[in-house]
């Protein structure tokens, strides 16, 4: 097989506000918290309540600018009829102006409405507006809570946290106030924080899925793959539709290994949404586990059919045309990966051993270079080039010293205690003539190997090119 996997895409999803836990459209690469989400509203027709349309607005400025509301109270409205938030806090960009209104729409889940102008700030002046009614009112709970969210969105995560610490001093009933603590502390990394703050959350408001599903996640940060599943498990329980814990309780199988539960759940997810392109993409990472490589192509199609952009669906497509001997495709799947993202060294990785397979020896060698060139510490790398460099059977290729040399630092970057980087040293001094220094390293990696019981039994198995 060629190469390694690339670590995966993961998206643990971890959402923010009280109640917020309808599902929602997802498809993005990245992991992203979400300030809401909730069901998008639609065909209703956009008319102004309670006035005519077309008027000049003296707001007209404010079309394309990110707002949020002024107060605790704020309204949204769709002709007579109040739309229900949730109570959720949202971050909106304003649409359409007609007069005093404004029609917003909510990032993430497209939830919108008309609003009064007076009644929402643009989020650059927010700041501002927010600290003096804290000044003027330091008991001001929501005020924090505004900042508090201003601050996340600048990704000013240690001023959020003393925000949300002021809130919950003020006013401690809060299960959603704690669970937006939570979520930064979980893009701290600071899981058992993170769980400390969803446990809260949840014994104030037991019935809200999508805490769960946060503490799930924590819990998975910390390895904690049975007590994650089990929070993922009681989320389905309370939203048999809620499309994250399907999705987030998938990725737990497949850190366990249990790939045919992995797949189960991701076919829920695809069930609940045919576009989810990560759905389909781990998926195919659960098939290929399984060495069920047709059915990982499939599914690595369907992805790329939905987003073609993303570079590390072709990387891993490659890897199965690779388990199926097919390295032309393979050649080709890394290629478009390396040229949407030319500092993925593990795809110039892939794709040097494929050439080797085609018996390409030159353009393998370049790749290698590639890999170490944009990942200098990609100890791999080093040791496959070593190998080449050591018994290419293009005798114009071979440089036993230059070898020796590339082994040597694959060892280092791994401070000589990897049995696999040790034995490939020794497997190239062999084939350089060293025979003093082969016996050496050979005997070095057997004691490694014992006192590393996980090491692969084929650690030594290079492979000729």
């Amino acid at each position: 097989m060629v190469g390694q996997k690339e670590g995966k895409e993961a998206r643990a999803e971890i959402e923010l506000g009280p109640d917020g836990d309808g599902p929602a459209a997802h498809g993005g690469a990245a992991s992203r918290t979400r300030l809401a989400l909730l069901p998008a509203l639609c065909g209703l027709m956009l008319l102004v309540p309670g006035i005519a349309l077309a008027q000049e607005s003296p707001h007209k400025n404010m079309v394309g600018r990110r707002v949020v509301q002024r107060s605790n109270d704020f309204t949204l409205r769709i002709e007579d009829r109040v739309v229900d938030r949730h109570r959720v806090i949202h971050f909106y960009r304003v649409e359409q102006v007609n007069g005093p209104w404004l029609w917003v729409r909510s990032e993430g889940n497209g939830f919108s409405g008309w609003a009064r102008a007076e009644d929402v700030i643009p989020i650059d002046e927010g700041m501002d507006f927010f600290s003096e009614r804290i000044r003027q009112n330091p008991k001001d709970a929501f005020a924090y809570v505004m900042r508090a969210m201003l601050w996340q969105d600048r990704s000013e995560v240690d001023r959020a946290l003393q925000d949300y610490d002021a809130v919950l001093r003020l006013d401690p009933s809060e299960g959603w106030i704690y669970n937006n603590r939570g979520i930064l502390h979980f893009e701290q990394k600071n899981f058992e924080k993170a769980v400390e703050d969803f446990n809260k959350a949840i014994e104030l408001e037991p019935n809200v899925a999508n805490l769960y599903n946060n503490r799930g996640n924590a819990r998975r940060g910390r390895h904690l793959h049975d007590l994650a599943i089990a929070d993922f498990t009681d989320a389905i329980r309370l939203d048999s539709t809620y499309i994250y814990a399907y999705y987030d309780r998938g990725l737990t199988w497949s850190d366990k290994k249990d790939y045919d539960r992995a797949i189960a759940d991701f076919n829920q997810v695809i069930r609940l949404d045919p576009k989810d392109v990560l759905a389909y993409y781990h998926r195919g990472l659960a098939w290929a586990a399984k060495h069920e490589y047709d059915s990982a192509i499939e599914d690595f199609d369907h992805a790329v059919a939905l987003n073609s952009k993303l570079s590390f669906v072709y990387t891993d497509r490659g890897l199965a045309w690779a388990a199926r001997k097919d390295y032309t495709k393979a050649i080709a799947d890394f290629s478009t990966s390396i040229k949407m993202s030319p500092h993925r060294s593990r795809s110039y990785h892939n794709r040097a051993l494929a050439y080797i397979e085609l018996k390409m020896f030159d353009k393998a060698l370049a790749d290698f270079d590639a890999a170490i060139r944009v990942n200098p510490e990609f100890d791999e790398a080093y040791l496959r080039r070593a190998w080449l460099l050591a018994s290419c059977p293009n005798v114009r290729l071979r440089d036993p010293k230059k070898a020796v040399e590339s082994a040597t630092k694959a060892c280092e970057l791994t401070h000589w205690h990897e049995a696999h980087d040790v034995g490939g040293l020794a497997a190239v001094c062999a084939e350089a003539g060293q025979v003093a220094e082969a016996l050496k390293w050979h005997s070095k990696a057997i004691e490694l190997m014992t006192h590393n019981t996980h090491e692969d039994d084929e650690m030594f198995a290079l492979g000729h090119p």
